[in-house]
């Protein structure tokens, strides 16, 4: 038959500012405390950062976005304001720029929302 789990109460107290809070049903809980997570993957913002965007096209009522991934250069996508991009949405595309709308949840579990814009770049002028 096998030994029950130690309650966590008669653990030693874990270290102070430690990450490492015990044991909690026999299973070791990891606490953040404004850390990354190094058990949860990264957030989608970083893929949001890998894209390029290359190009602002005019429709006779709205504008759509060109945009290519740093990863797969030469494959793009075409964007319309409200698509959606992993955990990203597109809010407003403009002559110059798109906006997008970043939702994610930080170590606590709150929702954040980031606004993230991305412009165009325009090769300089030479004399």
């Amino acid at each position: 038959m096998p030994k029950p789990v130690t309650p966590a109460a008669s653990l030693p107290q874990a270290e102070q500012g430690s990450p490492f809070d015990g044991t909690q049903g026999g299973f070791a809980v990891y606490q953040s405390r404004g850390r990354r997570d190094p058990f949860r993957s990264p957030q989608a913002q970083t893929s949001l950062m890998a894209l390029k965007l290359t190009g602002i096209m005019r429709g006779a009522h709205t504008y759509y976005a060109l945009i290519e991934s740093e990863s797969s250069p030469g494959m793009g996508q075409i964007l319309y304001e409200n698509d959606v991009i992993d955990a990203a949405k597109v809010v407003k595309i403009t002559k110059d720029s798109v906006v997008f709308e970043v939702h994610m949840k930080n170590a606590e579990g709150k929702l954040l929302t980031h606004i993230v814009k991305k412009n165009i770049c325009c090769p300089e002028k030479s004399n």
